[in-house]
């Protein structure tokens, strides 16, 4: 039996030189906004998650890419936030 998965993922980085207390506002913000996000990115892909149902059940990773360690992580927001 094949098996296959599918994953979504998601990048986000802050370039250039600016301070921990920026890149820690920079990051509490993207987190709060990032179901909206996930909102607006089912609708641009409706017909795509239309035509792939299975799709809207991938498990989606979101890859923060930060220089200061303690906001650079990999966090999984679940299955079938659409």
């Amino acid at each position: 039996m094949e098996v296959s998965c599918i994953f979504m993922f998601l990048y986000t980085s802050i370039k250039g030189n600016i301070t921990t207390m920026q890149q820690q506002r920079a990051f509490e913000i993207f987190r709060h906004k990032l179901p909206l996000e996930l909102t607006a990115t089912q609708y641009a892909d409706r017909l795509l998650l239309n035509a792939y149902p299975h799709v809207q059940e991938a498990p989606i990773i979101v890859s923060f890419i930060y220089a200061y360690p303690q906001f650079a992580r990999q966090e999984v927001w679940g299955l079938q936030l659409f």
